[in-house]
């Protein structure tokens, strides 16, 4: 959220931004394209972090089978 907050006050002062390097690096701002790509980015933030937050479960469970314990609440 802070990134989007930054950038968007960045336009309304007519600066425009661009990702140097990353995944994204092809995002412009100064263009039409790169503010419509990275006015798509906040509604998918949510969902990859939820993908993100999964799969590092994922790998903890089974990391802790691999140690032979079970993942979740220990039992009462």
């Amino acid at each position: 959220m802070h990134l989007i907050k930054s950038v968007r006050g960045l336009m309304q002062h007519k600066i425009g931004s661009r990702v140097l390097t990353g995944q994204g690096a092809n995002i412009d701002m100064t263009t039409a394209s790169g503010r419509l790509v990275f006015g798509t980015f906040p509604p998918r933030s949510g969902s990859f972090e939820r993908e993100l937050i999964s799969g590092r479960m994922t790998a903890g469970l089974v990391s802790a089978l691999a140690f032979g314990r079970s993942g979740g609440r220990p039992p009462k």
